[in-house]
């Protein structure tokens, strides 16, 4: 074989590796502009589209508040649900072995302001869907109460719509539930903060679906003040907080001071 046959081989060799380079280029331009622009676009649009509500907004208005018919029970029925340890069982198994449709499935989920536990809500929402069913989702925050941004309130609304109108089903949200509760370190026994995040979710939720409904949610009055091993998440005498849970006046909180009030946001924002 000659070395100018050798070297021609070469050459058009190096011609086809640069082509292939060009249109992996290319193909990669290609994805990111189109592709990834879509993808981009559509997270945009699920956290910020302009139907939503803007979440600097003060003077939002509840568009379907008292408008959540689908999750009212027929006169003289009431609805029942289930807790499922999800992480060992799910909806459809579960309702296979009963044999029977179980209208609500209930799921607690975690945020804070970098995270959701969105996935797994998803894959949730995905078999209520197949049972025709409904969830109640009750948020717990893993931070400080008074440390949750407007974002993180309103990218849990964007999150409820999406289990709402791509998913369709129905959702009562319980956010912070027990918090009343001096157990619960994150967000117990600050009615302050909670009432200030209750009504902003509540108004961001309203605003963008009618099919989840604001639950509020406290522990059964009457044994939730007074343990010792939870003296340091009560407030300081002297604060806010402290004044509202004190409802007798006495200059103690405790198991005689009226422990709902203090935290319930108001009619306007509360469904259930």
């Amino acid at each position: 074989m000659s070395m100018k046959y050798v070297c021609g081989i070469f050459f058009w060799l190096k011609v086809l590796l640069a082509v292939l380079l060009v249109l992996s280029i290319l193909t990669v331009e290609t994805y990111m502009v189109y592709i990834g622009h879509s993808l981009s676009y559509s997270m945009k649009e699920f956290v910020n589209s302009a139907d939503e509500i803007a979440i600097s907004g003060s003077d939002l208005k509840c568009h379907f508040k008292g408008n959540v018919a689908r999750l009212e029970p027929a006169n003289d029925q009431f609805l029942w649900g289930m807790s499922i340890q999800w992480d060992v069982d799910d909806a459809i198994r579960l309702t296979n072995r009963l044999g029977q449709t179980v209208p609500i499935f209930n799921t607690f989920i975690k945020i804070n302001n970098t995270d959701q536990e969105i996935d797994v809500l998803n894959w949730q929402a995905q078999q209520v869907q197949k049972l025709g069913g409904m969830m109640q989702v009750s948020i717990f925050t893993n931070i400080s109460i008074n440390d949750v941004t407007d974002l993180a309130l309103y990218k849990v609304a964007a999150q409820m719509r999406k289990v709402n109108a791509y998913y369709g089903v129905p959702v009562y949200l319980r956010f912070c539930p027990e918090m009343n509760g001096e157990w619960m370190t994150n967000f117990g026994l600050r009615p302050t903060a909670y009432k200030e995040k209750f009504i902003k979710l509540a108004n961001y939720v309203h605003s963008v679906t009618n099919l989840t409904a604001m639950v509020w949610s406290p522990n059964i009055g009457g044994g939730t003040y007074g343990s010792p091993a939870f003296a340091s998440n009560f407030p300081a005498r002297g604060t806010e907080d402290f004044r509202l849970l004190d409802t007798n006046g006495n200059g103690r909180i405790e198991n005689t001071d009226d422990s709902y009030t203090a935290y319930y946001p108001g009619d306007e924002y509360v469904d259930w």
